[in-house]
């Protein structure tokens, strides 16, 4: 059973994720293999080669249909369902316990930002994007990095493995999450859409979190 600690810095690595702006009272395969965990990321980070790159992020979007189950410790820490998607909008569903968030992200070759989110949906998995419009952006998943946004590393993994299997040619984006020494990292496969996230403080209380893909259905 995980602690209360274990439990907020999940909900905090959920919400930076996108997950929401609220409280944490209201709140978050290309090739298969075997699993493993966060130190074989890739010879690439491993040979100090990792550079900061343009990406096409939209061949890092999931597939319509698919549920992802993410666990940390062999315990299911969320699932994220994509509902449906078209050429502008990807329309997924967050399950953390009980608590279920729909979501739709603006997901362009350009950035990923949440644009709608309800937290009240009851995990209706109808879509809405037939008629929907975006009003505003809620938070920002992925950016391009550019010489203002300082806290904010995009850079290319060889590969990465998670219990699910093992992937190639990984995204992965680093980000500040606004705090003194809080860093959360996310990996995104191509036609998977998120693999892995690490949530991880510095200093005397250091901790490390990491949930990662480890089922499709």
């Amino acid at each position: 059973m995980k602690n209360k600690v274990g439990i907020v810095v999940i909900l905090l690595l959920l919400i930076m994720a996108g997950c929401g702006t609220a409280s944490l009272e209201n709140q978050s395969a290309t090739t298969q293999g075997t699993g493993a965990h966060d130190q074989s990321n890739s010879s690439t980070e491993a040979n100090g080669e990792a550079k900061e790159i343009e990406v096409q992020l939209t061949t890092y979007r999931p597939k319509t249909g698919d549920t992802k189950v993410f666990t940390s410790n062999n315990e299911t820490i969320f699932t994220e369902t994509i509902i449906n998607q078209n050429d502008e909008y990807v329309q997924r569903m967050i399950t953390l316990g009980s608590m279920k968030t729909m979501q739709i992200l603006k997901w362009s070759d350009e950035n990923v930002t949440v644009v709608y989110e309800d937290e009240n949906s009851g995990g209706d998995i109808e879509s809405v994007l037939g008629e929907f419009e975006a009003v505003e952006e809620i938070a920002t998943l992925v950016e391009q990095p550019t010489s203002e946004n300082a806290d904010l590393e995009i850079t290319k993994v060889d590969s990465v493995e998670v219990p699910y299997g093992s992937f190639e040619d990984v995204l992965k984006v680093r980000k500040a999450a606004g705090e003194d020494g809080v860093m959360i990292t996310t990996y995104y496969a191509q036609s998977v859409g998120l693999i892995k996230q690490v949530y991880e403080t510095t200093g005397e209380n250091s901790q490390k979190e990491i949930a990662e893909l480890s089922s499709i259905k």
